[in-house]
């Protein structure tokens, strides 16, 4: 080892390329060990993994969806308990609020521990969409039972009408929560694709 002395009594090293931090008399004996971190040649800090700009975003906007949907459920179970007994969209509320706060549940505890780079957190994503295509589902349940209501005593062209923009509706929301869902699952095949390095 090279030593030069900028001081007379304070020797600073010249570390040659290559050479790890454990290689230093006055450093931690675990440090540089099979396992831990090393610095490079210029003693720069080692490489921290980063979830990138796009992960971030889609985590946090979810986030906020997962905060307002647990909301949303909160009221769906105060309105349900208001629903007459013999109304036939009652069964259908239990579902949208059960599937509402398992989204909001399963997505926040997802979204934060993948924000800390917690593996697990991928897991729990995927569970959080396995809910969110179910209250898809129950959302197109709800519109088949609400259209007999909203087309009644239309005939002929007024029905059809009425069907094409019912219709055209319940695609445009399923559209943009697709739309959502599926940057979201390209989201996270990227955190996983960094987390798994």
């Amino acid at each position: 080892m090279q030593w030069r002395e900028f001081d007379r009594y304070v020797p600073i090293p010249l570390w040659h390329q290559g050479q790890r931090m454990s290689d230093n008399p006055y450093n931690s004996p675990l440090y540089g060990a099979p396992g831990q971190p090393t610095l490079d040649p210029f003693g720069s800090r080692p490489a921290v993994k980063t979830l990138g700009g796009f992960v971030l975003t889609i985590l946090i906007l979810d986030l906020v969806f997962c905060a307002m949907r647990f909301g949303l459920a909160m009221l769906g179970a105060v309105g349900f308990a208001m629903i007459e007994p013999d109304d036939p969209m009652r069964p259908t509320v239990v579902f949208e609020v059960g599937t509402g706060l398992a989204i909001a549940l399963f997505g926040i505890s997802a979204n934060i521990l993948i924000l800390l780079k917690k593996p697990i957190g991928i897991y729990l994503a995927v569970v959080k969409i396995f809910f969110t295509v179910a209250n898809m589902l129950v959302g197109i349940w709800q519109a088949s039972l609400q259209f007999g209501p909203i087309a009644e005593g239309a005939v002929g062209a007024e029905r059809t009408g009425i069907l094409v923009g019912f219709t055209i509706g319940i695609l445009f929301v399923l559209g943009f929560r697709l739309t959502l869902m599926g940057l979201y699952i390209a989201a996270l095949v990227k955190a996983n694709s960094i987390l798994s390095e």
